[in-house]
């Protein structure tokens, strides 16, 4: 009787730990620093990681051995590769890696297979949602070949999370870190 006691009591404390996560306090330095960069219009997102829609022709790709090491067909490390969306006024640029499939033939492409774009972005908008204490950005925004619909969202320990999709690609999301933008 006590050994199924002490197993009963070992097993709630454990469920108990692990449903107890803790939310992350954030402080009104970390909220009023993202709140200046949002109204600014004055960061950049840096990618750090990359994940691709998991297709069978990513995992056949992984097979042969494509992908960087560290790395999984649907989870790319960029750490050190200098990608970013860099949003400055009303100014965007993206220089961004694309792991992924073409659902249209992109022709001979002189940008690159990556995801690029500089210009002006069409319904740039900026909200804060105040229930998950985030700014979630949307734009639309077209380069030569392609329109992108981009979601990103910021949240107050400078981290973000994109997700870019195109009239010509599927959908992949990035990972990464919100900087200020360097003033030249």
């Amino acid at each position: 009787m006590k050994l199924e006691r002490l197993i009963l009591l070992t097993f709630v404390s454990l469920l108990w730990s692990c449903g107890a996560t803790q939310k992350s306090k954030i402080t009104m330095a970390q909220k009023n620093k993202l709140d200046s960069l949002v109204a600014q219009k004055s960061y950049v997102f840096n990618a750090n990681q990359a994940l691709p829609l998991m297709t069978n022709s990513m995992n056949s790709l992984a097979n042969a051995g494509f992908f960087p090491p560290g790395s999984l067909p649907n989870q790319v490390n960029l750490t050190g590769n200098g990608n970013y969306v860099k949003v400055l006024g009303d100014s965007l640029s993206a220089d961004l890696p694309y792991f992924g499939e073409r659902q249209m033939g992109g022709g001979y492409n002189t940008e690159g297979s990556g995801i690029t774009f500089k210009g002006n972005a069409e319904r740039y908008e900026a909200k804060f949602d105040k229930k998950n204490q985030r700014y979630d950005v949307q734009f639309r925004i077209r380069n030569k070949m392609e329109m992108f619909n981009v979601r990103l969202m910021l949240f107050p320990n400078m981290t973000g999370s994109m997700s870019i999709s195109s009239n010509q690609r599927f959908a992949i999301r990035y990972n990464g870190k919100i900087s200020e933008v360097e003033r030249e």
